[in-house]
């Protein structure tokens, strides 16, 4: 909120009218404007203000119609509010000058004269409700922005899990076309997840139960390479450092194969 949007601009081009409700509003801190035609007057209201004061005689038609078209397309939050300075009339308002008002929308009409209080109240009251539009035009900005970064942030998860699926599907392929497995121990060692091609090097059926107890991986190591296996995998724990060992695995019918196992221990 700028202080263009704050003030009040000011229409009485005839008498001391406009001089004097300047001077009021300024007594009370009110930043006024005085625009001296309604030419003047629409270039001001284009550039912002918080409150018009304008005399009843400058609403002509074509003046009206103008304003009319402007106020048309005002944003959903905003109601431009506007203080109608009218002669005193007995009775009804005559139809014409009541719709003239209505095609202004937000009036308040106060008749004349009037006390300069009256005058300070109504335009006290008008730049409140004022400030409030300006308080919803804020929430509705923060609002639109909160939407656009969640849509940003939606479209980045997106990006990522679409990069993640395709690194997951190439890492895939590699693994099945290299023949390799993969391995996963959760500390402390108790069981070990494997999946179908690195069960199938431990003489396993590729259906079988994908973790298998941490005994059973150490019955299937070659007795004669089991002790250094182990003695290889508790170092990579306790020292948190690469895990790189060469061993056989036997079968039940006594058929060996070398592998090459690498990992990392986390945590």
């Amino acid at each position: 909120m700028t202080s263009t949007e704050t003030r009040v601009l000011v229409l009485a081009p005839w008498g001391r009218d406009a001089a004097v409700i300047c001077q009021v509003l300024a007594a009370a801190g009110i930043d006024a404007l005085q625009t001296p035609s309604s030419g003047a007057f629409a270039a001001a209201h284009a550039e912002g203000a918080g409150l018009a004061i304008i005399t009843e005689e400058t609403l002509t038609p074509p003046f009206v119609a103008a304003l009319a078209d402007r106020l048309a397309n005002q944003p959903p939050w905003s109601d431009f509010p506007f203080v109608v300075l009218a002669a005193k009339h007995h009775g009804l308002r005559p139809q014409h000058a009541q719709a003239t008002l209505d095609r202004l929308g937000n009036v308040m009409l106060l008749e004349r004269p009037l006390h300069a209080e009256t005058l300070l109240s109504a335009a006290q009251s008008a730049l409140r409700g004022r400030r409030r539009q300006y308080e919803t035009r804020r929430h509705l900005e923060e609002q639109e922005q909160a939407a656009k970064q969640a849509a940003l942030l939606f479209d980045a998860e997106q990006r990522a899990k679409a990069a993640t699926r395709e690194a997951t599907e190439a890492l895939a392929f590699a693994l099945a076309a290299a023949e390799l497995g993969t391995f996963h121990c959760p500390l402390p060692l108790g069981e070990i997840g494997w999946d179908p091609t690195c069960r199938a090097h431990f003489w396993l059926a590729t259906d079988s139960p994908d973790r298998i107890a941490a005994d059973r991986f150490f019955a299937i190591v070659h007795p004669d390479d089991r002790e250094r296996v182990r003695a290889d995998i508790q170092r990579a724990v306790d020292l948190r450092e690469p895990y790189d060992v060469e061993y056989r695995t036997e079968s039940l019918d006594g058929a060996c194969r070398w592998l090459r196992a690498k990992g990392m221990a986390h945590g």
